[in-house]
């Protein structure tokens, strides 16, 4: 009896069609092989950010930031704080720096978003805002 019981064992690998093969549950897992290159997120909820500086994401800050300090004088006078001119300043020098720190970058974007909450309302402001936010997410942060 214990030769027919070994034999249906081998003979089958699938638990639903052998009740002698004892269950086991198999975590889930992907297994996606060699491919090369992946941009973008793998999974439900997850994200991320660019894991460098390209010389397109700092052009690209630097190009708002220039907009923005264009448009200070009439944000300030919409409630933005006095010093607006003198953040984005900031931002635009680190920007022209050989190699731009990322982490001060963000902290400097994080400022002028910052001064510009008082005037948050205003149309003109938040869509600065607005870009701010759309930079802060290009640099890794929200």
């Amino acid at each position: 009896l214990a030769m027919v019981f070994s034999s249906l064992a081998a003979s089958c690998c699938c638990y639903a069609e052998n009740p002698l093969i004892p269950a086991v549950q198999v975590p889930a897992a992907t297994s996606i092989g060699n491919i090369g290159n992946f941009a973008g997120n793998m999974g439900e909820g997850n994200t991320s950010g660019d894991i460098a500086l390209t010389d397109a994401s700092i052009c690209e800050v630097r190009n708002t930031m220039q907009q923005l300090r264009d448009a200070a004088p009439q944000l300030v006078d919409a409630g933005a704080r006095s010093d607006l001119a003198e953040t984005i300043d900031a931002v635009i020098v680190e920007t022209e720096k050989p190699a731009p720190n990322r982490t001060a970058l963000r902290g400097l974007v994080q400022d002028v978003r910052t001064a510009l909450t008082g005037a948050a309302g205003n149309l003109t402001a938040e869509g600065a805002i607005a870009l701010v936010g759309g930079l802060l997410k290009l640099l890794g942060g929200g």
